[in-house]
């Protein structure tokens, strides 16, 4: 994929609005479960936070063990891509940030809950 005439934190800019309040920098453009999508490299989609975290952050953006977290202490809005509203994480950061404010969803196989676990620790439908 050729690179993009228009450097990507333009073309973040140009879909992004400030919140006074909060400021939180609220991508406006392509949103997936909530959180911003745009071409960035040889991604044909990636999430604007964390293509912020690698701007500003210094993440590795390939190295999948490196997530863009959102600050919870600060901000919990999925389009928010202002560095300071982030932190470089590991998956168990990221997994305990979703716990706490209850955005981890519990897997469900065949229309089954697994969400308890039997006394061996597996699994078991509730």
């Amino acid at each position: 994929m050729p690179p993009h005439p228009i450097p990507v934190i333009e073309r973040m800019w140009s879909k992004t609005i400030v919140d006074p309040t909060t400021n939180c920098w609220l991508y406006q453009g392509r949103l997936e479960k909530g959180y911003g999508k745009i071409g960035y490299l040889k991604w044909s989609n990636m999430n604007v936070h964390r293509i912020s975290a690698n701007l500003f952050l210094k993440l590795d953006i390939n190295d999948k063990k490196q997530f863009a977290c959102h600050r919870d202490d600060i901000c919990s809005n999925r389009n928010c891509w202002n560095p300071d509203h982030l932190y470089i994480g590991s998956s168990i950061t990221n997994y305990r940030d979703m716990r706490k404010r209850g955005t981890f969803k519990t897997p469900f196989v065949r229309g089954h809950n697994f969400s308890t676990r039997s006394k061996r620790g597996t699994p078991t439908c509730s």
